[in-house]
């Protein structure tokens, strides 16, 4: 899943945290190298879990400036 990724410029985890879940299924069917099958229910959980920081900061942030 790394290769596949990492061949379409998802490198980051903001990268990774930018995609819909049905680009995420659709940019690992495509890849003959994943070898990896995603549900679409699955791909929204794994994007969620990587956008958990923009909303840790986000309450961090609020908090700090109260």
């Amino acid at each position: 899943m790394l290769v596949a990724l990492g061949e379409q410029k998802i490198t980051t985890l903001d990268d990774f945290a930018d995609l819909a879940g049905d680009e995420l299924v659709e940019l690992l069917a495509g890849s003959d190298k994943s070898g990896v099958s995603l549900e679409l229910e699955e791909a929204n959980e794994l994007i969620m879990r990587a956008r958990a920081h923009w909303f840790a900061d986000e309450a961090t942030g609020s908090a700090k400036s109260d």
